[in-house]
């Protein structure tokens, strides 16, 4: 007989196709349900204000025209439209093709179905494909993946959701191809209901189902094959007439749905109705509809007629109490039961093969009972509002004496059976043909030792030499040795007669008082039954039992138990590896949608397999991450006690204070917690590698991955805590640094010390998790504007530190001494900053925290490079500037009519020049640190520098034979270990605002403008201001000047130097004593000085460009 589905049966083959497309549509709507982006839900009043006039419902097709000229007549409007298009387009199309999809599956569908009536494939009708096995399950499952596709997406994407993103795609897309868009809109417009609001249509879903109209001879044939067969012939599994409702149970779930499709039915027939609910519901009313989406049957049916009189049997008080209370006892029952199996060594080969059907039949009433239970005491899923509904509720809750704890454990038990069982059977029917042999090769050892005690060869003392039975007893050892094939009827019989014969045997005379005979004809006996067992042992068994423990009505309704499995966790943590059962039970569920997909060979099969497992392997992520929290709520104790209470010892101790060090007390509570902790990751340690649909989940990387998102939730804490500003008035920051050092330092070391306890690397954890938070701390901050300001809102904890210390550098209240390396208060003139409060800093946020710093003060400078950009880009400021005749009462002039540009470019300079200072101290503590710590790594990365300078220097001609990548590669290493100099960074390449600038000359007047706010401090040599609080510093003004001089033409420092040396030698001269230095000649000179030891210029350059009586009388001055 032909397979229905051969590869060369087109029919089948494009039903197929289409079954296996609509799980994967609806894998997508499960998936998308979760990124639905929030601002088009508009479930606020900011953001319906906000966005209302871009963010639009079908009601804008009829005013298109207007709306579109309204947004671009509004520059915000037209702002606010292209960042959503921006930010959401790739998304909202992902949409609409799912939307495409769905209509597009009734497209495909409704042409099958055509092409069946019309003949299109040879020898085939729907009333053929009907009538095989495979074809009506496929017929009947396309309609109702159709009608689970509306439900679902209803459900959880709403409707006004829906014509949002329908209309953006619309409005955002033009440039792709919208030939269906007019049906779909028509198919997914709004339909009433609405989840969060409790709101629903009285004939719902029936209107939905209605807008693209299917052939109703097929959707009659559907129902009417649903209503009167059992097409998945499942009541050969489940032989005891009450458990027919669950054999039929998915069977019911495509019936509910397919019904709307024949309104007429639900309103009007009451026989048809009353037979469905008699057949498929005869005491249940909560239905899944798709993995587990539940819905209330007196709920949705309560508006059509002859289904809500049909229920009234179900929903009858008196059956309800006799059904659910006969259910509710009977858990401790089965718990009991399957606890007796599960007892180590009464599950053996041999029990199995003897008691598989008793086995089942406990399994199967487990699931049975289960089910009910399950799906009868939860929330549905679909809202369910209805006083009835929520009556039986109640009932059901009563009188099945519900106590989620004893429904978990009778779960987790059933699992625990079924997985063990299975794994018995599967061991059995792969070594069956194995078993058999040997078991063959002992009966006729067993034969041929009892024919030889018969024999005159070896006489025994006791018994007679027999040869007649010696020959029979040869005659049976023959006969066993040529059974062939152990799955034919026909060995079966054989053996089933040598053991009979064999039992006729021990009768004779003689034979029973000899126990040497007895021995020998008990074990020919025993070896032939077992080979009958092995023979009985069919796959039906272990296909029974992948039937019967379907989970899938639970995918959604399973985490309500969460809370309890983590409670049971907590009592005892050798519930986890008990739990890995109940996983493998849920797992199961994933093989509904996936069967007709893998059939089909879809390329479809991976993301949907990889979309199951990871929801799946994230639920048992959330059950298990109890155990990581009790972890750490361990570590906390362990922390404040090592932190705060235990001392420290030193390397040498008095024997009088021995006792004193001792702390027996707190060691011992350390001693304990440690204890604890290692109970419960040997709980979640005990749980094998385990395949999770597509996905091998290790327990040691599930440990890992909680303690790391723990770790990450306590870190992050403490980072906020202590590095941002908590109230109008922070503390001191150097106090809150300290404080979140000692706090880090806590971690590192209760997790160092209870890593082997735990079986974890403690330090790589730490490492990992503080380096990811503060990476995409410094990430948030750096993505989030274009550019980071100095000043705004920080977007997280190192942007807010960045700032607290760039604050304290402020030159409006400090001064930096460059002789000391720190910051000064200019009134107090006590230090500020300096390269203790560096090391505080590496302390508290480590080398990963310094690099971070360093990378926000650098995008900082960039971001002040581009407001002086800005403003260079007035020609006329810009040319006044550059063009000035060196004559100190012109430049008094221009710089009296360019003050205000000036002074904005003095003011960014010296943010540039203090933010640089930083980088160069955070890069000294980086170098010392890595000295410190990594000095080979420190002395083979200044030497890989200096060697690979050498011959970028050596090869100008040929430097493309250097690859690019190694000096990124090693610069980052540099960086990261300061072996860098922030002075000479290039920020912005091919500027044209600086490159195309006289900018030495310009720097030069605009340095000439602040020396009257500047005077020189006689004790260190620095230039300092004259009055308190205002806003100038010598040093990071110049640092900042050569910083944008690095930005320009190489020859604008050279540029630089020639117009102040011009400038002094014309101020020199203008005074009536040229042999005296003046003032103002002696500050540049002071600069020129400071400039050269600072930047590496020579100062034999400027032998050349000063006469030697002002070089040698700047220390007279000075």
């Amino acid at each position: 007989m032909r397979v229905f589905l051969a590869e060369d049966n087109p029919c089948a083959q494009n039903l197929l196709k289409l079954v296996s497309h609509g799980n994967a549509i609806l894998a997508e709507v499960l998936r998308l349900k979760d990124h639905i982006p929030t601002i088009y839900l508009l479930d606020s009043k900011e953001l319906q204000q906000k966005y209302q006039d871009v963010i639009l419902d079908f009601s804008y097709f009829k005013v298109s025209d207007q709306q579109e000229k309204k947004i671009n007549a509004n520059i915000k409007l037209q702002d606010l439209d292209d960042d959503l298009k921006e930010k959401y387009l790739e998304l909202i199309t992902r949409f609409y093709l799912l939307f495409e999809n769905i209509y597009q599956y009734i497209v495909d569908l409704n042409t099958f179905v055509e092409q069946l009536n019309d003949g299109a494939f040879i020898q085939q009708t729907i009333d053929t494909v009907m009538k095989d096995v495979e074809g009506k399950q496929l017929l009947c499952e396309s309609l109702y993946l159709y009608g689970s596709m509306l439900l679902l997406c209803d459900l959880y994407i709403p409707g006004l959701v829906r014509e949002r993103l329908l209309v953006a795609f619309y409005r955002y897309s033009t440039s792709q191809s919208q030939s269906n868009v007019d049906d779909v809109c028509k198919l997914l417009r709004d339909t009433g209901y609405d989840q969060m609001h409790l709101k629903k249509p009285s004939d719902y879903p029936v209107e939905l189902f209605c807008r693209v109209p299917i052939h109703p001879n097929f959707v009659e044939k559907v129902v009417g094959k649903l209503r009167s067969e059992d097409i998945y012939n499942q009541l050969a599994v489940y032989t005891i007439p009450e458990h027919q409702a669950s054999a039929l149970a998915t069977q019911a779930s495509m019936l509910v749905v397919c019904l709307f499709f024949t309104p007429h039915y639900l309103h009007n027939d009451t026989t048809k109705m009353r037979e469905i609910a008699d057949k498929f519901f005869p005491c249940n009313w909560i239905v899944p509809v798709y993995m587990g989406v539940t819905l209330n049957l007196v709920d949705f049916w309560e508006n059509f007629k002859s289904a809500k009189n049909s229920l009234h049997n179900t929903c009858n008080n008196k059956m309800v109490k006799d059904i659910f209370s006969k259910r509710g006892n009977s858990v401790q029952v089965l718990i009991t039961k399957m606890q007796q199996l599960l007892k180590e060594g009464t599950l053996t080969d041999d029990f199995v093969l003897d008691n598989i059907s008793k086995i089942l039949n406990i399994i199967i009433n487990s699931n049975h009972v289960l089910r009910w239970l399950i799906l009868h005491n939860s929330d549905v899923i679909f809202f369910d509002i209805n006083k009835k509904g929520k009556q039986l509720r109640d009932l059901v809750l009563k009188e099945s004496n519900y106590d989620p704890l004893n429904v978990l454990e009778l779960l987790i038990t059933t699992a625990e059976l079924e997985l063990k069982v299975r794994e018995f059977l599967q061991k059995l029917l792969e070594s069956k043909n194995l078993t058999w042999e040997s078991n063959k090769t002992l009966a006729i050892e067993a034969l041929n030792n009892l024919s030889e005690l018969f024999s005159s060869s070896k006489p025994f003392a006791k018994i007679s030499q027999n040869e007649r039975l010696k020959l029979w007893i040869e005659n049976i050892s023959k006969q066993v040795s040529s059974l062939g094939d152990p799955f034919t009827s026909k060995s079966i019989k054989k053996v089933t007669q040598l053991i009979q014969a064999l039992d006729e045997v021990e009768e004779f005379h003689g034979i029973k008082s000899t126990s040497t005979i007895l021995q020998f004809l008990s074990e020919g006996k025993d070896a032939l039954r077992n080979l009958i067992r092995i023979a009985s042992l069919k796959e039906d068994s272990l296909v029974t039992l992948e039937t019967v423990a379907d989970f899938s009505y639970a995918w959604c309704t399973i985490d309500l138990y969460t809370k309890y499995m983590q409670n049971s966790i907590k009592e005892n943590p050798v519930v986890t590896s008990r739990l890995r059962a109940l996983f493998l039970k849920i797992a199961s569920a994933m093989e509904i949608p996936l069967l007709r997909i893998n059939q089909a060979q879809s390329e479809d099969l991976v993301s949907v397999s990889q979309y199951y497992s990871n929801e799946l392997i994230r639920y048992i992520q959330k059950v298990l991450q109890i155990i990581p929290e009790m972890v750490f709520n361990i570590v906390e104790k362990i922390i404040d006690l090592q932190t705060w209470t235990i001392k420290e010892l030193p390397t040498k101790i008095e024997k009088e204070k021995l006792r004193e060090y001792a702390q027996l007390e707190h060691r011992m509570e350390i001693a304990k917690l440690t204890h604890s902790a290692s109970t419960f990751t040997t709980g979640i340690l005990d749980m094998r590698t385990t395949l999770v649909g597509v996905i091998r989940v290790d327990p040691a990387e599930l440990l890992e991955e909680g303690l790391l998102r723990e770790l990450d939730t306590h870190i992050s804490k403490k980072f906020n805590e202590f590095l941002e500003p908590q109230g109008k008035k922070p503390s001191n920051l150097i106090t809150r640094l300290e404080k979140l050092s000692d706090s880090m330092d806590g971690y590192k070391r209760s997790l160092e010390y209870i890593q082997d306890y735990i079986n974890i690397h403690g330090l790589r954890i730490w490492q990992k998790q503080v380096s990811t938070i503060i990476t995409n701390s410094v990430n948030k901050e750096i993505s989030l504007r274009k550019g980071v300001s100095l000043y705004g809102p920080s977007a997280g904890f190192m942007g807010s530190l960045a700032r607290q210390v760039a604050s304290l550098i402020d030159s409006r209240v400090s001064a930096y001494i460059n002789i000391c390396t720190a910051w000064y208060d200019v009134k107090t003139q006590k230090e500020i900053v300096n390269t203790k409060t560096f090391a505080k800093l590496n302390d508290a946020i480590g080398v990963v925290g310094l690099h971070g710093l360093d990378t926000l003060y650098a995008f900082m400078i960039k971001n002040q490079l581009q407001n002086i950009q800005v403003l260079f880009r007035n020609p006329q400021d810009k040319f006044m500037i550059a063009s000035v005749n060196l004559d100190p009462k012109e430049v008094e002039q221009v710089i009296a009519k360019c003050t205000k540009i000036i002074q904005q470019i003095t003011d960014a300079l010296l943010l540039i020049g203090g933010l640089q200072l930083l980088r160069k101290h955070v890069s000294y503590q980086l170098n010392t640190t890595c000295k410190f710590d990594s000095a080979h790594l420190e002395a083979s990365l200044r030497t890989m520098n200096e060697a690979l300078l050498s011959e970028l220097k050596g090869r100008k001609n040929d430097l493309q034979s250097i690859p690019l990548s190694l000096i990124h590669e090693l610069d980052e290493y540099l960086v990261r270990c300061g072996i860098n100099s922030p002075f000479e960074k290039v920020y912005m390449k091919h500027a044209q605002e600086f490159s195309n600038t006289d900018m030495g000359r310009i720097l030069a007047i605009v340095l000439i403008s602040q020396l009257s706010k500047l005077q020189i401090c006689y004790c260190t040599g620095d230039l300092i201001t004259r009055k308190p609080g205002e806003n100038i510093d010598g040093f990071p003004l110049l640092v900042g000047i050569y910083t944008l001089l690095r930005q320009s033409k190489t020859d604008s420092i050279d540029v630089f130097i020639d117009t102040l040396c011009n400038y002094a030698k014309v101020s020199s001269l203008s005074k009536l004593k040229v042999t005296e230095v003046s003032v103002e000649s002696a500050f540049i000179m002071r600069i020129l000085q400071l400039f050269c030891e600072t930047f590496n210029y020579e100062f034999e350059k400027m032998e050349d460009k000063l006469p030697l009586a002002m070089l040698n009388n700047v220390h007279v001055k000075l």
